[in-house]
């Protein structure tokens, strides 16, 4: 029966663990708990100057 189961991982890849915090870092509540659209928009506003490659 074991030979029935199968791993699936994408690409073939091992799936990584995100070692993410349970609190949001922008509102403090935890991040299980209900929307952080708005949490999400500020951090991306935040940190947008790390992904267009300035310091």
């Amino acid at each position: 029966m074991s030979n029935l189961r199968r791993i699936t991982t994408p690409n073939g890849a091992p799936l990584q663990n995100l070692e993410l915090p349970s609190r949001c870092d922008q509102c403090g509540n935890p991040r299980n708990k209900g929307n952080h659209r708005r949490c999400s928009q500020r951090r991306q506003a935040l940190n947008k100057h790390k992904w267009m490659g300035r310091p």
